[in-house]
């Protein structure tokens, strides 16, 4: 005890225990107890031993951080700690190394001084949160920059260390982890690099699973198909592709997947049509390739699409274009330098005598007289060093007999050679001509009239004479062609030209004799012209005698010849065939990239090296070398396209189109081969649907015949309505001839009664087409038809969720009350009729067999306890006038309108009938996402009006009522017979004129051109069009360019009133 403090009578005695001062208190009366002494004794004890366990723990200690001192001295990683203010506290020999400090530098150094700058605020930031909302552990990976100032990535897991609970310092251990992340940034550019590449390449580049959904397209699909990448992801392939490519194109894919593992990694090449989002459909060639797994499982197949449409063109071009050669009236040929023969057409062989094989080894010298034939050598350098020359030469035929012709020559190249290019004609026409005007006037004009070559005589602007083959080629009356002034008949953009040489002729400047022009023919098209004139006195008038030629296809071979070097090259390896080219002993010398792909070898391979005749089945082989021979003596005798059998590599034998031609000039044959196996398995597909076109075509072409017959009788109707109309408004109700008059006006509806049902049959004649209930419409028209019929009970099941139908409302009335007549019709002494709707989904496999487009459809089901049908009946059952009544009972257009309308709606009707087991007929309506619309009323009030209207009718009675209608009404009106006058008298009136009431089937220009002459004259012209058609076909068309309303033929004054003030208003 080291002593005791008194405070009144509280005593405190003192005793050392282990550091500290044990106090205990005696009271002031030193009454210290026992029991206390022993309990205070014991206390004492107990603080010995925990100080004694203390004192052991605490070596334990140390020699544990001894060792873990050792560990982290050793250790490869980086183990470095710092006080909760960022300064290093702890630093291992892996530190020093890596930020190239020495202890001595690096202790007393903040954290932060390590941290690359623009790091450092992402740094600090990520260990402020872990101290300040006391996470135990994160991960951080951040840059450091060494001694030496090189960069560092540290991937590191840092521990937050607390004493007493409270933060006191951060423990880290981090890895060099700069080589990982070079790595993944070069990944990341790499990546980034090929995303470039995709997202900038004109052909798309795509991904697609197995079950042939994209997963990635490029964005120039929105160039080849209209649809985004996004749009295209959410089509299958075997939508977004022409359906009858879908399987091959699926089984090429399959069978490549069946080759070893080395040739199924290779890309394969198709050629296929995809639909754009237009509704257009085009040709593509797609490369594509599987896509393995690390165990080499396919995945997906990755490709990539490119339009060739446009080569697609050019092939068919090239093929007309080679037909245009061996057609042409005119001699072309194409020869070299010294005069060897090319190519010849078939004109320049039967000018001159000659059969194709007796034409090998001709040359030019060998057509030309001698005087001509010194001349060839100065001619063909006149062509090579200007590039034309036109001039007039003598030839020899086979029998020695001359003739003069007169040629156009150019310089062309032709597989890279300088050649000379001739288009060549037969004047003697022309100089027989010549030497009769010469001998005798009236010689010379039976002559000139009946010549092959077109003449003309101009004086003062105008035709004073021309001959019959001026005529034809002109195409105009003669009558007219010399009262009209030629330049009528040039092309706009010749008249300057052909008015300037014209004027300085008459002035004896001088001008080219021979030029070529373009002239606007009779019948709309244009034609090149070459023409030859020469000044001369006409009944002492100065004027000029022309001699001209339609050159058209001689200028259309020249620009394609042209052309045809380039073509022929990129034709040969981007067709969508195979194409050869064959020696005279079956060798093939040259094959294109899709040879590959047909037979299963390489070209490498066969050119040079291979027969043709090794490819060929051994059954087809016989035929093939027979035709082979004779094509070499006379091709015109053997079909230039016929089938065989070709046997792949790998055995399988494949049906072949087989287009083959010799090369002019060559002994070389070029041949086209097609795989149609595809084809022959489509044989009998293709035969059922003939049937089905026929009847198709059949039902189309009454539905014309019926569309313009109510489109004519509604013309009719018209004038009958409007004399009416006009005739009652002048007369009181009590008069004697009003209710007669108003009894016309019922026949007229009647009438339009019965030419909606010939235009309902036309599958044109849709009216107005609204969102449409078709349970509404059922439940109407079957109430209303219950009503009258007591002894027919109706059962009634609609589906409550129905699809709204676009659809004319009086129309879908029509059919449903013509169904349930012509069920009570077949229930004399009474029955039941059952009606069901409901929606229902046709797939493609569905659509195929119903003739319908795949998607959501409104199914609607009429059954009857009926007689039925047998088959023979059920076949005709939709045919026009087909009736089973008797005479005066029906016309036979009531189920002949139902298939017309529901044709009309995009839809598809079917009866299953027996005789004696009643009828049942199936409606499908395409389904509409639109709102169901609901109709207005008419208010019957008619209204009147003080506006401007222009009248477009060709037909008189028409336009008359018409007019004095909308007089009536109080409109002022401007009456026309033509869109050429209609155009005349807006551009006059346009700021007079509130309104056009267009016709739209017109001679001349047409109801849709005068609209858009309209358009352009003024973008906010209103238009209101009328017609005895429907609004489907050129009417909708015309609605959908901005026409601001409909009227249907014939209409009566309340209608027009009301949709006048609709438009205007």
């Amino acid at each position: 005890m080291f002593g005791g403090m008194e405070d009144g009578d509280c005593r405190f005695d003192a005793y050392p225990v282990n550091e500290g001062i044990l106090m205990t208190h005696l009271d002031g009366k030193k009454n210290e107890s026992a029991e206390e002494i022993a309990a205070l004794k014991r206390r004492i004890r107990e603080l010995e031993k925990a100080d004694e366990d203390r004192r052991l723990a605490e070596n334990a200690l140390r020699e544990s951080e001894e060792r873990f001192r050792t560990l982290v001295e050793h250790a490869s990683d980086i183990v470095f700690r710092t006080d909760t203010r960022g300064y290093f506290t702890f630093i291992n020999p892996e530190t020093l190394r890596v930020a190239g400090y020495s202890e001595e530098e690096i202790v007393g150094m903040p954290f932060s001084a390590l941290i690359r700058p623009d790091a450092l605020d992402r740094v600090t930031r990520h260990f402020g949160i872990q101290y300040v909302k006391e996470i135990s552990n994160t991960y951080l990976e951040y840059p450091i920059v060494r001694k030496d100032g090189r960069d560092l990535w540290l991937g590191q897991n840092t521990q937050l260390l607390f004493q007493e609970g409270e933060a006191i310092a951060f423990q880290a251990v981090a890895r060099d982890i700069t080589d990982r992340r070079h790595a993944e940034d070069a990944l990341r550019d790499s990546e980034r690099q090929y995303r470039l590449l995709a997202e900038n390449s004109t052909d798309v580049i795509w991904t697609m699973t197995l079950d042939g959904r994209f997963t990635y397209v490029s964005p120039s699909v929105k160039a080849l198909s209209g649809y985004t990448p996004e749009e295209v992801m959410e089509i299958p392939f075997h939508q977004y592709v022409v359906e009858s490519y879908v399987e091959p194109a699926m089984t090429e894919l399959a069978a490549q997947l069946a080759m070893s593992p080395a040739d199924r990694a290779r890309s394969m090449t198709l050629e296929i049509q995809q639909y754009c989002k237009d509704g257009s459909v085009k040709d593509i060639e797609i490369t594509a390739c599987w896509l393995f797994d690390e165990n080499g499982n396919p995945v997906g197949v990755q490709g990539s699409t490119r339009d060739i449409t446009d080569r697609k063109k050019i092939e068919e071009q090239y093929r007309i274009l080679a037909e245009l050669f061996e057609l042409s009236p005119l001699a072309i040929a194409v020869h070299d330098l010294e005069g060897r023969f090319l190519y010849a057409n078939q004109r320049l062989l039967e000018l001159h005598g000659y059969t194709r094989e007796e034409s090998e080894g001709l040359r030019v010298q060998m057509l030309d007289t001698p005087e001509s034939a010194a001349l060839i050598e100065d001619r063909v350098r006149e062509v090579m060093t200007t590039g034309e020359a036109r001039f007039d030469v003598e030839h020899l035929r086979r029998d020695g007999t001359r003739f003069p012709m007169e040629a156009i020559a150019k310089a062309a190249k032709w597989g890279g050679k300088d050649v000379v290019l001739s288009v060549a004609t037969d004047i003697t026409e022309r100089k027989r001509m010549e030497e009769a005007l010469r001998e005798n006037e009236e010689q010379y004009r039976l002559v000139v009239e009946n010549a092959e070559e077109a003449i003309s005589i101009a004086q003062e602007g105008r035709h004073c004479f021309i001959n019959r083959r001026a005529v034809e080629i002109i195409g105009r009356p003669r009558e007219e062609i010399l009262d009209t002034p030629f330049l009528d008949y040039v092309h706009p953009d010749d008249r300057k030209m052909i008015a300037e040489r014209y004027r300085k002729r008459m002035k004896d400047e001088h001008v080219p004799s021979v030029y070529t022009f373009r002239l606007l023919a009779g019948n709309g098209s244009v034609k090149w012209i070459e023409i030859h004139v020469t000044p001369i006195s006409w009944l002492g008038q100065p004027a000029t005698l022309n001699f001209f030629n339609d050159i058209t296809d001689r200028k259309q071979a020249e620009d394609a010849l042209r052309e045809s070097e380039t073509r022929y090259q990129a034709f040969f390896e981007t067709t969508g065939a195979t194409m050869l080219i064959v020696e005279d002993d079956m060798t093939i010398s040259l094959a294109n990239k899709r040879f590959e792909g047909l037979t299963g070898y390489r070209r490498e391979e066969v050119e040079g090296n291979r027969k043709w005749t090794e490819f060929v089945e051994k059954e087809d082989l016989e035929n093939m070398v027979a035709r082979h021979r004779l094509r070499r003596t006379n091709s015109d005798d053997v079909e230039k396209s016929y089938e065989f059998r070709l046997r792949h590599r790998d055995g399988s034998v494949k049906h072949i189109l087989l287009t083959v031609g010799l090369i002019p000039g060559t002994k070389q044959s070029v041949a086209s081969l097609i795989d149609i196996t595809d084809q022959r398995n489509a044989d009998e597909e293709r035969r059922r649907l003939e049937e089905r076109l026929q009847h198709a075509d059949k039902m189309e072409a009454i539905g014309t015949l019926a569309g313009g017959i109510a489109h004519d009788f509604n013309n009719l109707l018209m004038g009958i309505q409007g004399y009416a109309s006009l005739t009652l408004l002048d007369l009181d109700p009590s008069h004697p001839h009003y209710e007669r008059l108003k009894r016309i006006e019922e026949q007229v509806q009647s009438g339009t009664d019965l030419t909606r049902q010939l235009l309902g049959f036309a599958r044109g004649g849709r009216y107005e087409v609204k969102p449409t209930d078709m349970n509404e419409i059922v439940k109407k028209t079957s109430s209303m038809f219950g009503r009258t019929k007591k002894e027919i009970a109706v059962h009634r099941k609609y589906d409550r969720k129905l699809w709204s139908v676009e659809a004319e409302r009086g129309q879908m009335e029509q059919i449903f009350m013509n169904l349930y007549v012509n069920a009570w019709q077949a229930m004399p002494g009474g029955g039941e009729i059952f009606l069901a709707t409901e929606n229902v989904i046709v797939d493609e496999a569905d659509a195929q067999l119903l003739s319908v487009i795949p998607g959501k459809y409104v199914k609607i089901t009429i059954t009857d306890t009926g007689t039925g049908m047998d088959a023979k009946t059920r076949e005709r059952i939709f045919d026009p006038f087909f009736t089973t009544k008797a005479m005066g009972r029906g016309t036979g257009l009531g189920l002949a309108m139902v298939y017309g309308i529901v044709k009309g709606h995009g839809g598809m009707i079917h009866v299953e009938s027996e005789p004696g087991l009643g009828s049942t007929f199936t409606i499908l309506l395409p389904a509409s996402e639109k709102e169901v619309v609901t109709e207005a009323r008419e208010s019957g009030t008619i209204a009147k009006g003080k506006e401007t209207i222009l009248l477009v009718d060709d037909e008189g009675t028409v336009a008359e009522v018409t007019g004095e209608l909308l007089t009536s009404l109080g409109y002022s009106v401007y009456k026309v017979g033509s869109g050429q006058e209609a155009i005349a008298v807006y551009t006059m009136k346009r700021k007079e004129i509130d309104l056009v009431i267009l016709d739209m089937i017109m001679p001349g220009l047409s109801g849709g051109e005068t609209f858009d002459r309209l358009k352009e004259i003024d973008p906010e012209v209103k238009v209101l069009l009328s017609s005895g058609y429907s609004i489907d076909g050129e009417a909708k068309t015309i609605m959908e360019r901005g026409c601001n309303g409909f009227l249907q033929k014939p209409f009566h004054l309340e209608q027009l009133s009301s949709k006048l003030r609709e438009v205007l208003d």
